[in-house]
C-alpha cells in the first residue's frame, strides 16, 4: 500500500548510519502489520464491503504516526480506497487458493517447483539479523507460503554462484573492494533484478553454504556463473573464519562475533579456456574441476547443476534430477 512505501522510506532515513538497506519498497512496513494482525489480504482487498472497512483505519493509524513523529503529510483514504479497488478488479478473476491448486497438482503425479528469493543470510529468523528481509527465504517456507505440507517436499537444490554476492547493508567476510570486485560484479552483471543496486561481490564463502545447507536440508548445489571466473590468475575459495586466534567452520550467530571473523583462503589457480559452450563436467579445464570438486568436499553437498554462460542451454546437469 502507498503508506506502506512511505513508511518504509521514513524509517530507514531515520536510522541513519544504522541503515538496513532496504529497496524502500514498503516490504518490511507490510509484514509489520501483517504481524500486528491488520494487513489486508487478498481474499479481503477483493471485497468491495469488506476492504472498505480494513483499509480506513489503517490510513488514519499510518495518518496519525506520519503527522505527529516524522511530520509528513499522510493521505486521503477515498483516493486510495478507489486506486486500489481499480487494482483489485483486475486482480480479482486471477486470485485462487494457492494450496488447493498445488495441492492438486502434486496428487495428480505432476512435477511442482517451489522457488525462493533472496538467501538464506537474508533470512528473517536465521539470516544476519537486523540485515535481512522480513519473509523466510529458506527452503521450509516453500511449505508455509504455499500452504503445502513439509512432506510432500522431496528435493531441495541449493543456489549458489560460484562466487558471493550481497545485495545492501549487512556483514560480508569475503567481499572484494578493489578492482577485482568490480571487475566480478561487471562481468557477472551483478546488479538488482528489480532495484538495480550494484551488489557487493566476493570469494566463495564455504561456510555460508555449509550453513545454508543445514538450515534448508539441501539435498544438492546448482553452482551458477561459474564463467565469470575465467581469465582470473588466481582463485580463492573461503573455508573457515579465524575467530580469536583459532578456526571455525559454522556460521555464528552474532554480528559482533562475525566482524571480528577473518576469512581462511584456500587458493586455486583459474583457467582461461572459454567453458561457455561447455556441456559435460569432463570437459571443464581440470583446474574448474578441482575448485568445483573442493566446493563440494567443504559444504559436503553434491553438485547438480553447474551455470556456465546466462543462456538456459549453457548448463551442465551433472544428474537426473528427477530420479
Amino acid at each position: 500500500m502507498p503508506y506502506h512505501r512511505l513508511m518504509d522510506a521514513v524509517e530507514e532515513e531515520q536510522k541513519g548510519d544504522a541503515k538496513i538497506g532496504t529497496t524502500k519498497r514498503g516490504i518490511g512496513p507490510t509484514y509489520t502489520d501483517k504481524a500486528s494482525r491488520v494487513g489486508i489480504r487478498m481474499v479481503d482487498m477483493i471485497d468491495k464491503e469488506e476492504f472498505p472497512k480494513l483499509l480506513q483505519p489503517n490510513v488514519e493509524r499510518k495518518n496519525q504516526v506520519f503527522e505527529k513523529m516524522y511530520e509528513t503529510e499522510g493521505f486521503q483514504f477515498e483516493e486510495v480506497l478507489k486506486e486500489y479497488q481499480g487494482y483489485a478488479d483486475v486482480l480479482e478473476p486471477m486470485v485462487d487458493d494457492v494450496s488447493v491448486l498445488v495441492h492438486n497438482a502434486i496428487k495428480e503425479g505432476k512435477n511442482v517447483l517451489f522457488e525462493g528469493a533472496q538467501g538464506t543470510l537474508l533470512d528473517l529468523d536465521h539470516g544476519t539479523y537486523p540485515y535481512v528481509t522480513s519473509s523466510h527465504p529458506t527452503a521450509a517456507a516453500a511449505c508455509l507460503g504455499t500452504g503445502i505440507g513439509p512432506t510432500k517436499i522431496d528435493r531441495v537444490i541449493g543456489i549458489a554462484k560460484a562466487y558471493t554476492t550481497r545485495v545492501g547493508e549487512g556483514p560480508f567476510p569475503t567481499e572484494l573492494m578493489d578492482e577485482l570486485g568490480e571487475e566480478i560484479r561487471k562481468n557477472g552483471n551483478e546488479f538488482g533484478t528489480t532495484t538495480g543496486r550494484p551488489r557487493r561481490c566476493g570469494w566463495f564463502d564455504a561456510v555460508i553454504i555449509r550453513y545454508a545447507a543445514r538450515i534448508s536440508g539441501l539435498d544438492s548445489l546448482a553452482i551458477t556463473k561459474l564463467d565469470v571466473l575465467t581469465g582470473l590468475p588466481v582463485i580463492k575459495l573461503c573455508s573457515g573464519y579465524r575467530y580469536k586466534g583459532e578456526i571455525i567452520r559454522e556460521f555464528p550467530a552474532s554480528l559482533k562475533e562475525l566482524a571480528k571473523c577473518e576469512p581462511v583462503y584456500e587458493e586455486f589457480p583459474g583457467w582461461t579456456e572459454d567453458i561457455s559452450h561447455v556441456t559435460k563436467y569432463e570437459d571443464l579445464p581440470e583446474n574448474a574441476k578441482k575448485y568445483l570438486d573442493r566446493i563440494v568436499e567443504l559444504t559436503e553437498v553434491k553438485i547438480a547443476i553447474i551455470g556456465v554462460g546466462v543462456k538456459r542451454t549453457q548448463t551442465i546437469i551433472l544428474e537426473d534430477l528427477y530420479e
